[in-house]
């Protein structure tokens, strides 16, 4: 697994593009919030920030900006290239490569920050609907024989 396949399934194919929409939002909503810690320029009432622990949304556009965009852009480098780069124990531990286990990590992430979100501010805004949708794709994606089989190590 030391170089990239030339040989890809769709199902990695799709994996990969869905990571890098999924980052790409993530940096742009994540600059948003920190550019405009009111969240107006994403479209957020008053209202919504009042229900946060936070007294804006700078923290979150952070939160945003790391882990729902420079990670996702990582593990879709990772699962193009296959290059261990300095995970190569994660990847031999879990028997599957670093960028697959990483995505499997990043959905675990969505659904406590969904979980929190629900509670806090409620889950009925359109870009949550995206978020929900594209992260049951990359579900969809990781749990494909084909993506597994690729990703398998030893």
């Amino acid at each position: 697994m030391n170089g990239a396949s030339t040989s890809r399934p769709l199902a990695v194919k799709a994996l990969i593009a869905l990571e890098v929409v999924f980052g790409a939002l993530g940096i742009i909503s994540g600059l948003l919030l920190m550019a405009d810690p009111s969240g107006s320029l994403i479209g957020f009432p008053e209202s919504v920030a009042e229900r946060i622990p936070f007294q804006n949304f700078f923290l979150v556009g952070l939160f945003l900006f790391v882990i729902y965009g420079l990670y996702p852009l990582s593990l879709a480098y990772g699962a193009w290239t296959k290059k261990e780069i300095f995970f190569k124990e994660i990847s031999r531990a879990g028997g599957i490569h670093w960028s697959w286990q990483g995505a499997a990590a990043l959905l675990v992430i969505l659904a406590v920050w969904l979980f929190v979100e629900n509670l806090l501010i409620g889950l009925d805004y359109p870009a949550t609907y995206m978020t929900i949708a594209l992260g049951l794709c990359i579900l969809v994606s990781l749990i494909m024989p084909s993506t597994r089989r690729h990703f398998r190590v030893g």
